[in-house]
């Protein structure tokens, strides 16, 4: 069963009442999902409204054998809402980075809780908003910046959301393999390889055991076009 007490702590919950709280426990449970296993695939029709109670999710396309990561979703986020709104089928797929737990909400229970709650709707347009300038800002990437700007902005952001201050530097606190990084920044492996040993040669990355360590981020914006 939902955890009603993790709820409130969820950005589009935290301004129901406890007794409101209770009923969504009530439609909503809880789903664990092993390391690597797919949630849903793209193209696909969309059932469910999923919640990340804990773990990290990853949304991804993929075009023959090309994939490109659209996000990486951890604790107290949400997805697979786009389908459920516009009835269309899934415009990307989902895949659990880590072993972890959702709440799912059914399709009819989700359109309900809209209904009846108007803050939930106005909390999903607003992170909807917050994702279309985040990929209005990706789109301006790809079509005008280079690789190496785009896999500087790409550290930065991991910084935001992942960083911990070190005696290094700020310490990106998930770890990325190459091709990974690959599918955030959208080119090859080798690609991302050679840019981030330039950046080490320059000072600007180093690593501590698997993890990305931004050592000059003043460097790094100055790639960012």
């Amino acid at each position: 069963m939902v955890r009603l007490n993790y709820l409130k702590k969820v950005t589009f919950f935290s301004e129901l009442e406890e007794s409101d709280l209770k009923k969504i426990v009530q439609i909503g449970k809880n789903q664990r999902f092993l390391k690597d296993k797919t949630i849903f695939n793209e193209n696909t029709s969309g059932e469910r409204f999923y919640i990340v109670l804990s773990g990290r999710i990853k949304i991804f396309t993929r075009s023959g054998e090309k994939k490109k990561t659209l996000a990486i979703l951890d604790r107290g986020e949400f997805f697979g809402e786009m389908a459920l709104l516009d009835m269309e089928p899934r415009s990307a797929s989902s895949i659990a980075l880590t072993e972890s737990e959702l709440v799912v909400i059914k399709k009819q229970d989700f359109r309900k809780l809209l209904a009846k709650y108007p803050r939930i709707s106005f909390q999903i347009m607003k992170t909807l908003s917050q994702r279309l300038r985040q990929a209005d800002k990706e789109i301006e990437a790809l079509t005008f910046g280079d690789v190496i700007g785009r896999l500087a902005n790409t550290l930065l952001e991991f910084g935001k959301k992942y960083g911990q201050e070190t005696q290094e530097g700020l310490k990106i606190n998930m770890a990325f393999s190459h091709q990974d990084i690959a599918e955030v920044v959208g080119t090859g492996r080798e690609m991302v390889s050679r840019v981030l040993n330039r950046f080490k040669r320059l000072n600007c990355i180093t690593y501590s055991n698997r993890f990305i360590v931004l050592t000059d981020q003043n460097k790094l914006k100055q790639w960012v076009r």
